[in-house]
């Protein structure tokens, strides 16, 4: 045998050696031994209507990864811990799934709250849900869903030490947790959702309290697997975690998820889809109502948190499961049964032959006149009520141009423009039960002219975050109203014919001039849009604020008493008024005579 023979027989015993050791090590380390696992199938089908099989790193396997949590109670989900000896309850050849997560009421160990928790039947080619729910799914494809809503697990920290919690979600569903996913127009949706958020020691409480990132959904529809992680901070895994490794102590859970637009009963909109809206115009609605219908529908899979007026009543489809429109307006004209929640403004509805009948008899209130405003608590308003302990979010849609859908940019006959999202994402306080008003939300601009406009009142536990918002969206609780109301004639007349008026604005001299103790400033706008109204002394410092709000056009008088805005009086002098709007400007001059 030659030296260099002698050398290579060396070096292949050696990496015999290793490879042996090696191999031991993880035949060891992929022992059965107790502790808390997974549950997500691996090697075992995942998605039966895809025919995917699991990856997910779940069982001891010397080959392969798993996530595993020694066998000390600190941190966990739900109200306890079970301890297994292997990955989805010691069972992995996966028949049965999910013994943890299908868990009963006599086992606390599933601590996952509002979402419905689905899995596969023995024979492996059947999802089912662990329980019947009016809410079915977290949300709809490429959409915001937040934490204490649609989906929320409970978590307990009594280690001693600050805890991390990590959720992944299988979005491409092709069973493993690792990449992303490209939502048309909103961009790439991560796998992980939520990474490393911190749980404070001696915390005992719903994850939402601790207020995780909002999921944004993948684009596709169906069942996904997601696992909720909690171990300590110092030993969390590193962005990008596949869902895979050894923990000294915590726990795991799996979940089989759903995303998609529900057929159960949920609460829906009314205004008209497919058939005639406007009568007297011959304009037919296109208005996102019916669960089958083309322009898409409104959902609020579940209502037991925030809604408009006394109660919500559920259907299976829009108008009241009434989409062929054979009748309009079921709940909105349904004040006795408690359903509509308006306040002010009358209300209008269609009859089978197409008149336009008011909803209360003799009731032909407009709500508001062509290019003016619309006042909360004056001329509109609606019961809200918030029954949950978290922020839920008012939208209003306005169909200005009577075009038959909502979501355009319109332009009044004075010049006015706006959107029909009259309101948008306006936040309603948990525990609220009022009118609107009292919240300040604001006037409205009206922005078309006389006539019947559908408009559409949305509550939702998340918030639209888009101006220019069609009214079509799935949501896991709140309530859709839809109205008809009617817009009168201005009674702004034209501006008086004066050869003065070479602009858009114009300062009447004060009157009195000189003055004591008070004069009358008057000033005339031919468009209508924000103004301000100042006083200033002679050397040009602010003295009062008079007037700073949107106006609408035509002449305006406003008073002044001779004090400043904290209510002290001014000495005798000469003093500069000053109105600005639409991007002009003009002073004019008034004296004090004490």
């Amino acid at each position: 045998m030659t030296i260099r023979e002698s050398n290579d027989r060396r070096r292949l015993t050696a990496a015999a050696c290793a490879l042996a050791l090696s191999l031991g090590a993880a035949l060891a380390a992929a022992q059965p031994q107790p502790g808390e696992y997974g549950d997500a199938p691996e090697d075992g089908t995942a998605y039966p209507d895809l025919a995917v099989l699991g990856d997910f790193p779940t069982c001891l396997d010397p080959f392969g990864d798993w996530v595993a949590h020694g066998p000390v109670q600190l941190a966990w989900f739900g109200q306890a811990v079970d301890f297994e000896d292997n990955g989805n309850a010691g069972l992995c050849q996966f028949g049965p799934y999910d013994l943890d997560e299908c868990s009963g009421p006599n086992d606390l160990d599933a601590g996952l709250e509002i979402a419905t928790a689905y899995t596969i039947d023995p024979a492996g080619n059947v999802v089912v849900a662990c329980a019947p729910s009016l809410a079915p799914h977290i949300g709809d494809a490429c959409q915001i869903v937040s934490w204490g809503s649609a989906i929320d697990i409970w978590v307990t920290n009594l280690s001693g030490q600050a805890c991390a919690v990590n959720v992944l979600v299988d979005w491409n569903r092709d069973g493993l947790w690792y990449g992303s996913i490209d939502c048309p127009n909103v961009g790439q949706i991560d796998e992980p959702v939520v990474q490393n958020l911190p749980v404070p020691d001696g915390f005992r409480g719903p994850l939402s309290a601790l207020n995780p990132p909002d999921i944004f959904t993948g684009p596709e529809r169906g069942y996904f697997w997601v696992r909720f992680s909690i171990c300590a901070l110092i030993d969390a895994p590193l962005p990008g975690w596949n869902g895979a490794g050894e923990f000294d102590f915590g726990e795991t859970e799996d979940y089989l998820l759903s995303v998609g637009e529900t057929t159960l009963y949920g609460e829906l909109g009314d205004a008209p889809e497919g058939v005639l809206a406007y009568p007297l115009t011959g304009v037919g609605g296109n208005f996102p109502t019916c669960l089958f219908g083309s322009p898409g529908h409104v959902l609020h899979a579940g209502n037991a948190g925030a809604w408009f007026g006394d109660a919500v009543d559920l259907e299976g489809d829009g108008n009241a499961d009434l989409c062929s429109f054979s009748l309009y307006d079921h709940d909105e004209c349904d004040a006795a049964g408690g359903d509509a929640g308006l306040l002010l403004a009358d209300v209008f509805t269609i009859e089978p032959g197409f008149n336009i009948v008011p909803c209360t008899a003799n009731a032909t209130d407009p709500v508001g006149e062509s290019c003016g405003r619309l006042v909360w608590g004056q001329d509109i308003d609606l019961r809200v009520v918030n029954n949950t302990a978290f922020t839920r979010w008012v939208n209003v849609l306005v169909d200005w141009d009577g075009s038959g859908d909502w979501g355009q940019t319109v332009t009044c006959s004075n010049g006015d423009t706006g959107s029909e999202h009259a309101l948008v994402d306006f936040p309603i306080p948990g525990g609220y039960d009022g009118p609107l008003s009292a919240l300040g939300p604001g006037s409205l601009q009206i922005l078309g002219g006389a006539g019947y406009v559908w408009s559409r009142f949305t509550i939702s536990d998340q918030p639209v975050q888009v101006s220019g918002w069609d009214g079509a969206g799935t949501f896991a609780d709140g309530e859709t109203e839809d109205y008809l109301l009617l817009v009168a004639e201005s009674t702004v007349g034209a501006p008086p014919a004066d050869p003065r008026l070479d602009s858009g604005l114009h300062l009447e001299p004060g009157v009195p001039n000189p003055f004591n103790p008070r004069t009358e400033i008057a000033f005339l706008m031919t468009r209508s849009g924000p103004a301000l109204v100042t006083v200033h002394d002679a050397s040009g410092e602010l003295v009062a604020t008079l007037v700073d709000r949107l106006l609408v056009a035509g002449r305006h008088t406003v008073t002044w008493e001779g004090r400043t805005d904290g209510g002290q009086a001014v000495p005798s002098g000469i003093f500069l008024v000053r109105v600005a709007s639409g991007g002009e400007v003009r002073t004019g001059k008034i004296t004090l005579l004490r």
